[in-house]
């Protein structure tokens, strides 16, 4: 096998397959819901796969990978290592790859259990091995707690959650904590214990992002944008090198560098880079100091995916990208026919 480098004539842009056992061999199940830690170490995805630990024959779970190594873990464990007995989702990990939050309906995570059977936020410490329950005491009734997020130094967790009682009811908020079926958005400071309202949608869902949101919007679909909060101005990241708007709609979520200088999101537009003529989703990458697009969910030589992309996530350097494909000509010897967790190293 040839080095990447030489593999891609010198080039240092490559792809390679993340959801692997540590010899190489396929899963024998499919993953996906790909995440990368803020240093590009450690990727954490779910998988139904059986295989990929050795030894440990239990299929399905929530793994972390590290990439140096290629050592392969559960993480939706209790703490003394027995997994989930519910589903997993909603992972999320932090810069260092200390921390990995996720939610569960697990009943066997934490000591007491989680007997109404409700969706909960949970924090594991890779480094001591110790898996919490991030709300204490989840006694009311059916309470939804979800959609995890942590910060890059992994101090504060942003979660959505249906309970009414997380901040003091003296709060100019309470009104809208007390609304039928609200989703509430807090953050969470693992060193204080303290939880804050930070946002809200009564709905549950995203914020969507409107056509007419820029002058000459006329392409009657969802286009993804980036804000500048500093000047207000705002900037249509779907559209080609030489601006003309997409063909097809933009979704999903927007990621950024930690400089702001490269924005990534998912299109089912053609025409935003040459040669795109899968007729797949595609997850994109603009350079936002020069204007330069180039889609991620491509093979070490450049060959566009033959099947749609849609997850991804990105580390804070903007060098390198995981995303979930069910694309099998990315990688050599792609026959397990099931979506993979893949990583780009873009640059």
């Amino acid at each position: 096998m040839l080095p990447a480098a030489a593999a891609t004539g010198g080039y240092r842009a490559r792809t390679e397959r993340v959801s692997v056992a540590a010899g190489g061999a396929e899963a024998d199940g499919e993953s996906g819901q790909g995440k990368i830690s803020g240093d590009g170490r450690v990727v954490v995805f779910s998988s139904g796969a059986g295989n990929l630990i050795p030894g440990d024959s239990r299929k399905g779970g929530l793994f972390v990978k590290e990439l140096r190594t290629g050592r392969m873990e559960r993480v939706a464990v209790a703490t003394d290592g027995t997994p989930a007995d519910g589903s997993v989702r909603d992972a999320a990990v932090s810069g260092n790859g200390r921390y990995v939050v996720f939610s569960s309906d697990a009943t066997n995570l934490v000591p007491g259990g989680n007997p109404t059977g409700s969706t909960e936020v949970y924090v594991r410490d890779r480094w001591t091995r110790r898996t919490e329950i991030l709300i204490e005491d989840p006694k009311q009734s059916r309470v939804e707690t979800s959609e995890p997020s942590i910060s890059a130094d992994g101090s504060r967790i942003g979660f959505k959650s249906t309970a009414t009682n997380l901040i003091p009811q003296t709060s100019a908020d309470k009104d809208l904590q007390a609304r039928p079926r609200a989703r509430v958005f807090y953050a969470h400071e693992l060193r204080t214990g303290r939880t804050e309202l930070a946002a809200h949608s009564l709905t549950g869902s995203k914020v969507a992002v409107l056509t007419d949101i820029v002058a000459d919007d006329t392409n009657h679909t969802t286009d993804a944008f980036a804000t500048d909060l500093r000047t207000g101005v705002t900037r249509r990241l779907s559209v080609a090198a030489g601006g003309a708007e997409a063909d097809g709609m933009s979704y999903g979520h927007v990621a950024m560098s930690a400089d702001n200088r490269y924005a990534f999101f998912t299109s089912a537009a053609s025409n935003l880079v040459p040669g795109d003529t899968n007729g797949k989703e595609d997850v994109f990458v603009r350079d936002l100091r020069t204007g330069a697009m180039k889609r991620v969910n491509v093979a070490s030589d450049g060959t566009q995916a033959n099947e749609f992309t849609l997850n991804f996530g990105v580390d804070l350097s903007g060098r390198t990208a995981v995303f979930d494909s069910a694309a099998g000509n990315l990688v050599p010897k792609d026959t397990n026919c099931g979506s993979d967790v893949f990583l780009r190293h873009l640059r």
